[in-house]
């Protein structure tokens, strides 16, 4: 297996950034890109460090200096799963900063997004909708 060099390292993972972000869901109400790559990007340095052996472990700062300064939405957000029917699981994404701006009573004109039945009582306290794709 070959492994790659610190340039083609630094380029390929910051590519892989910058699709996966353009390839991820909009908030409904502000319609932010809900991608976080620095959640991410620890996980896939690992991947590639120990199950695919492209890069070794001495790369991962100059990896993660390199996709710091040169990625180049900043201003993505985290993803959060909206319910706009429990009963049927229909979630919408949205960022957080919107997501409690729906359920406030200073925004009005987001009550559309409110839910139209109430939250069923859980059993234990996991919500597995939570894993399932999003429906919109």
């Amino acid at each position: 297996m070959v492994k790659w060099d610190i340039r083609t390292a630094c380029e390929k993972v910051l590519n892989h950034f910058i699709s996966e972000r353009n390839n991820a869901p909009q908030c409904v109400v502000c319609n932010s890109y809900l991608y976080d790559y620095q959640k991410e990007i620890h996980s896939y340095l690992y991947l590639l460090e120990v199950k695919n052996r492209k890069i070794d472990y001495s790369m991962n700062k100059t990896i993660l200096d390199y996709v710091y300064t040169q990625y180049p939405y900043v201003k993505d957000k985290g993803l959060h799963r909206h319910h706009v029917n429990y009963a049927k699981n229909i979630q919408v994404p949205t960022c957080d900063s919107c997501h409690s701006k729906i359920h406030s009573e200073k925004y009005p004109e987001l009550h559309k997004w409110l839910p139209v039945d109430k939250k069923p009582k859980k059993q234990f306290g996991f919500d597995t909708n939570m894993y399932n794709p999003l429906v919109w």
